[in-house]
């Protein structure tokens, strides 16, 4: 008895000793805007308490479950991001746009992680921030939406060379229609699967629309 109560002293110190001071980060902040035609974010956060028994080396940044990217910064961000054709493509947004984040505190050479008591939500902010802002004020409508089979924009401007964008809930491109000109888009289906799309309509590289798309099953 005395035995295993020595052996289970040990095993609890020999835990404290190399995890009980792996603090973790504070102050966990997501911010998300829209400065047209750009969507932009920051995922920031502030260092963890001073550790007494390791070496801070850095942050493992995890989208939902999966580690996004290891890093020495206390933030990361991209400015600007969506909308603009002259900057990197922003993947942190996106696959899937929606989702939790979490950053851990690393520590030492063996990268030893910390707990994280804080979780951020993105629901979609790289898409869904602005969408429904309308350029210009150029007044334009779907109908039906949802839909199932086809569905078609109605606008009082006269269009050239427009061009019609659907993105899915994941960021990515799945339809695209070119040299639009009129006062009115019709919009297949097609072989897409049922569920929330987002939709861009540019003129002259600049945005003249964008609104949310549902297609259902009948």
């Amino acid at each position: 008895m005395k035995k295993l109560l020595l052996f289970l002293t040990t095993t609890f110190l020999t835990f404290t000793v190399a995890y009980g001071q792996l603090n973790p980060i504070k102050n966990l902040q997501f911010n998300c805007s829209y400065e047209t035609p750009h969507n932009c974010f920051e995922l920031i956060w502030s260092q963890p308490n001073l550790s007494l028994t390791d070496t801070l080396v850095g942050y493992n940044i995890y989208r939902d479950d999966s580690l996004y990217l290891f890093t020495t910064d206390i933030g990361i961000s991209c400015e600007p991001c969506i909308g603009d054709p002259n900057t990197t493509y922003c993947n942190f947004m996106y696959n899937p746009a929606i989702f939790y984040t979490h950053v851990t505190a690393v520590y030492n050479t063996s990268h030893i992680e910390s707990a994280y008591n804080d979780s951020v939500y993105n629901p979609g902010c790289g898409l869904v921030i602005g969408i429904n802002e309308i350029v210009n004020n150029n007044s334009f409508s779907f109908f039906p939406n949802p839909f199932s089979m086809q569905t078609t924009l109605q606008t009082d401007n006269i269009l050239k060379s427009a061009t019609l964008t659907l993105y899915n809930s994941y960021g990515q491109t799945v339809k695209q229609i070119k040299n639009i000109t009129g006062q009115t888009i019709t919009l297949q289906r097609d072989n897409l699967p049922s569920g929330l799309y987002f939709l861009q309509l540019m003129q002259y590289n600049k945005k003249f629309a964008t609104d949310k798309l549902i297609i259902i099953d009948n």
